[in-house]
């Protein structure tokens, strides 16, 4: 596993940010991603990584990498092919797939800043934590439109 490009998803995905092939080639001084193998090698150091996170059940760190193209930016199709035969999601519908995209993101980014914290904190808290600052924020609008 490459341990550089691992520790960059991770200050990335606590952002929440996204990063693309391109910024990854360039962080890890890999070339032009427009040639095959740069982008190859990519695809392959993420297939390794999403494998060894998919093991210790943790969020999907990979779901940070993206592509853009004339969708706009999200993961690439070998990511949901990946996550398919990891049994984490199988749906051929685009927008279910901006919307695993979006929680995976979510999810990933408050697991590693909970456990930036909390060396003890799991994945189980941080699906807890995205909750109740769902209800806090759903409590809000509430509030917020019955003032107006």
């Amino acid at each position: 596993m490459n341990l550089k490009l691992y520790h960059f998803l991770i200050e990335n995905v606590k952002k929440p940010n996204t990063i693309t092939y391109t910024e990854i080639a360039t962080y890890l001084g890999l070339g032009d991603i427009n040639d095959f193998d740069v982008s190859e090698q990519i695809s392959e150091m993420l297939r390794v990584i999403a494998i060894q996170e998919h093991e210790a059940n943790r969020p999907v760190l990979t779901t940070c990498a993206v592509v853009r193209s004339w969708h706009g930016t999200r993961p690439g199709s070998g990511f949901y092919r990946q996550m398919r035969e990891l049994g984490r999601f199988d749906s051929p519908s685009e927008n279910d797939k901006f919307w695993f995209h979006i929680h995976q993101l979510w999810l990933a980014g408050t697991y590693w800043s909970g456990i930036e914290k909390n060396p003890d904190y799991t994945v189980e808290q941080a699906k807890n934590d995205i909750e109740i600052w769902m209800q806090e924020r759903y409590r809000e609008l509430n509030l917020n439109s019955s003032n107006q």
